[in-house]
Order: structure tokens, then sequence, then C-alpha cells
């Protein structure tokens, strides 16, 4: 009887050490798995991201846009100087360590309704405005470079200053460009004004205004849209010159409102539709 307990207990125990041993090679199976799992995430989301950050953000025949501003070319010789537009949004090292000590480089797994604010935000600390004829020009826009410089000397920059430089920064976050763009246009308030638009997980535009009045909202969907009559700062629906980013250039004339307002604005920009 003794012998017949011990020869169940000991082949019970046996059966425990090969369940043992299943449940262990289970574990690391699941392990395996989810390890497998993570990284064919990572790759989808790295591959989403890498596919929305050049997609054309609207369906608007694209165009040349080029901004002409003085440039040395001899001592003390200055001469005017066709730059495409797409050339003003420059980021650089400075804005990349920036976002990374803040955690606000996008890797394709952020919530960007909650991520593009907190961007727009460190872009525009230390904002001041100043027009351009401060700096004895009536037009004149800067690169981010430049904006950033002056600051550190007490002035200022204006509208288009502020919209290249959010731009900038949403490059440097790696934002897709299919959610952004800096426009060009008439204001609701009557004003011509360049600034920053940006599409929500709907689809809906948000503007991210350059300048002042500046929305406090913490989610894309708290920033007025496209559509609000009482963002003042917004371009009217029909007043649109054109809007870029750093790697698309559109344009369309929605209105002839719009073409009248651009010819008295006398802005030194040429446009040309790209067929």
């Amino acid at each position: 009887m003794i012998k017949e307990f011990f020869g169940h207990y000991f082949g019970f125990t046996d059966e425990i050490v090969r369940l043992q041993e299943i449940i262990k090679k289970f574990t690391e199976d699941v392990k395996y798995w989810q390890k497998k799992s993570e990284k064919a995430n990572d790759n989808y989301y790295a591959l989403k991201s890498e596919f929305e950050l050049f997609q054309k953000p609207v369906d608007i025949p694209s165009a040349e846009i080029r901004y002409s501003r003085p440039i040395l070319v001899s001592e003390r010789t200055y001469e005017m100087i066709g730059i495409d537009i797409r050339n003003f949004i420059m980021a650089d090292f400075k804005m990349e360590k920036q976002l990374k000590a803040k955690n606000l480089i996008y890797d394709g797994t952020q919530d960007l309704e909650e991520l593009i604010p907190k961007i727009y935000r460190l872009a525009k600390s230390g904002y001041k405005y100043g027009a351009d004829k401060k700096y004895g020009f009536d037009e004149y826009w800067m690169f981010p470079y430049e904006l950033q410089a002056v600051l550190k000397y007490g002035k200022a920059g204006d509208c288009d200053d502020w919209a290249n430089l959010i731009g900038s920064y949403f490059v440097a976050a790696r934002i897709p460009r299919s959610k952004w763009l800096i426009s060009v246009g008439i204001a609701r308030a009557g004003y011509g004004h360049a600034t920053v638009y940006v599409k929500d997980e709907l689809g809906i535009w948000r503007h991210l205004n350059s300048t002042r009045p500046e929305s406090k909202a913490t989610r894309l969907s708290g920033f007025p849209s496209n559509n609000d009559k009482n963002d003042i700062a917004g371009i009217k629906p029909d007043g649109f010159w054109f809007s870029y980013n750093d790697k698309f250039a559109v344009h369309r004339w929605d209105s002839e409102e719009a073409r009248e307002a651009f010819k008295l604005a006398e802005q030194p920009i040429y446009i040309k539709v790209v067929k």
C-alpha cells in the first residue's frame, strides 16, 4: 500500500513537472508573440507616419509661388530675389532639441489632437508682434532663424514670420504634411493675414492663429473651424490667396474679391499654377 501510494505520488510529481514545463513554454511563446506584435505595431505606425508625412493635404492645384525679398549679392548691394515660398519653413536642431525634451516628436502613436496644440504653444513661447515697417520695409518675410534671432534683441515679427516659425516646429516634430498648411488671404476682420490651419481627426480644418487672438484649447477640436464666423482672424471662406507647407504650395482663386484684394495688397509674390 505504501509502495502504491509513493508510486502515485511520484507519478503525480512528474505530471506537475511536465505541466510546469508546458506553462513555461507557453509563457515564453506568449512573450515572443507579444514582442513580435509590438514590433509589427511599431512598424505599422512608422509606415503610417511616413505615408502621411508627404501626402498632399488638399485637392487644390499645385502652384509655383515665389516671394521676393532683398538678398545681399555683394558689399552693401542688395537685389530682389524670388524665393520658393516653401523654403521659409525651416526646422533646425534647436527646435528638435526643445521638442525632444518635452517628448513632442510624433512617432505615429500619439494623439495628434493633443500633441499639435502643445507644439503650437511651444513654437509661440516668447511671442511678440511687430510690423515690418519697424525694419524699414512695407513687407518683409523673415526666415525662422531670423525671427528667433531678433526676438533675443527685443524685436518682433508679424503674422507671416510667426506662421512660418510654427510650421517649422511642425516639421521638426514630424507632423504629417497631410495635416497642416500655412494659409494666406483676407481675414474676416478685413486685413491680409498669414496663419496656420490643421486638420483634426474628423477632417475639419482648425485655425491655430499665428498672432492674436489665440485659443486656449488643449485639443484641436477646441480651436475655431475654418467656417467659424466668430473667428475674426480666420481667413474668409472665399478669401484664400494660397496655402503651403515645406513640401506643397497650392493656389486657386475662389472669388473675384480674393483676386482683387491680392492685387491691391501689392504683395511681392509671384504665383503660377502648375498643371
